[in-house]
């Protein structure tokens, strides 16, 4: 009878001990980021200040600065239609919270077509998707092209002459282009650069003759008279552009865009993806961010992190399939 007594003593005392290291270890997990951040964020946005990219993420790290407590520094690192900003960050990005960087299409594309990059979207976590917008064909005003007709037209009877501008080989807008090329049935010459910004700088210049960026990204050269827009590859007319045409109201089956948000390192802990996303949800609600998105016409919608990966599941198999109808694919 002493012994079985000792021996239940023991084995309950066994089990208090454990339940309470677990619960010990718990807390001391949980307590491990509560400090966080505990020092200044970098976004590393892969495209050149100024485009439709670099603007949202700039207007979304202002909103979210003072909920974290901590400035958001942007850091522009464009190239190669985002391979050279998604290899430095996914080469040297340490996963704790304080690196971010901007995702979007361009994480699986630019691998797609280049299957040589040291980097897949694997590497990253998707902590929110904060906005959408479609694919435009864009010319300056004072372009020999009065619509979405003549373009064509001009195009057809003289393959590969006109030059049309896209953010990188790879690029969401060089995807775009190409497709409006093989829904057209024309042959343009392709002229790749760093972002949306220059290319409309190139645009608006007069050293190629068209180019590929979406809607807000030129919303203010178009209300100068500098530009004008074609055509929107999407299902409905932007409201901002309501006198613009769909492809599709053109006879061209084409609807293609991109989505923009902010991921981290893969294996970032999840309570601090929850702390990120929860600020930057809080921050895309502020009153700074929607009027400056509505200011420039740049749409807003919203995915938290498993609807982002999610989508991002169902997305990849699309692309692939787009990549390899435009014979663009690379990686088998």
């Amino acid at each position: 009878m002493f012994n079985i007594t000792i021996k239940k003593v023991l084995v309950i005392t066994l089990a208090l001990l454990v339940s309470f290291g677990l619960g010990f270890s718990e807390n001391i997990h949980a307590d491990e980021h509560d400090d966080f951040p505990e020092e200044e964020l970098e976004l590393t946005v892969i495209v050149a200040e100024g485009g439709g990219s670099d603007m949202t993420l700039r207007a979304l790290a202002d909103a979210t600065e003072d909920i974290l407590g901590e400035p958001i520094v942007v850091t522009n690192v464009p190239g190669a239609g985002g391979a050279v900003g998604y290899e430095e960050f996914s080469a040297y990005a340490e996963p704790d919270g304080h690196e971010l960087v901007f995702i979007t299409e361009s994480m699986y594309t630019t691998h797609m077509v280049n299957p040589d990059l040291d980097y897949t979207y694997e590497d990253f976590e998707p902590v929110i998707t904060v906005n959408f917008d479609p694919a435009a064909l864009i010319v300056p005003s004072d372009s020999p092209y009065d619509d979405l007709e003549e373009f064509v037209e001009y195009a057809e009877e003289n393959p590969g002459v006109i030059t049309l501008g896209n953010s990188g080989h790879g690029n969401i807008w060089h995807l775009s282009a190409t497709a409006f090329e093989q829904a057209a049935g024309i042959n343009v010459n392709q002229v790749p650069f760093d972002g949306a910004a220059p290319t409309m700088a190139a645009t608006v210049g007069g050293h190629i003759d068209a180019m590929i960026a979406s809607p807000p990204e030129v919303v203010d050269q178009v209300e100068a008279g500098d530009l004008e827009i074609l055509g929107i590859m999407a299902d409905e007319r932007d409201p901002n552009f309501p006198e613009v045409p769909t492809m599709k109201e053109k006879g061209y089956d084409i609807e293609i865009g991109t989505w923009r948000g902010v991921g981290v390192p893969a294996g970032t802990p999840d309570e601090i993806i929850e702390k990120l996303h929860d600020a930057f949800r809080e921050g895309m609600q502020k009153d700074s961010f929607v009027n400056f998105m509505e200011e420039q016409g740049l749409g807003i919608i919203y995915r938290g992190p498993e609807e982002t990966a999610e989508y991002i599941e169902e997305d990849v198999p699309r692309f692939r399939e787009l990549l390899k109808e435009l014979d663009l694919y690379g990686a088998e």
